[in-house]
């Protein structure tokens, strides 16, 4: 998608992956209606536009966030 800054591409991406609700608008994707799926079974994620998410924590710095296990 492509479009200038708040032209509602965020939004629009944000409800195709279920974190918003999509309440006027009806989601398809490969034929199958999504508006009620929930995200977690939807297989669609999001990347945020800042790279780095904790703007402190590089892999340089061998910052102990980056390599916390889970």
């Amino acid at each position: 998608m492509l479009g200038p800054s708040g032209s509602g591409i965020a939004t629009c991406l944000m409800m195709v992956a279920g974190f918003q609700p999509a309440t006027h608008i009806e989601i398809y994707l490969s034929d199958q209606h999504f508006n009620n799926v929930p995200p977690y079974k939807r297989g669609i994620g999001m990347v945020f536009q800042s790279y780095p998410l904790f703007h402190r924590c590089w892999a340089a710095d061998g910052s102990p966030a980056l390599f916390h296990s889970m």
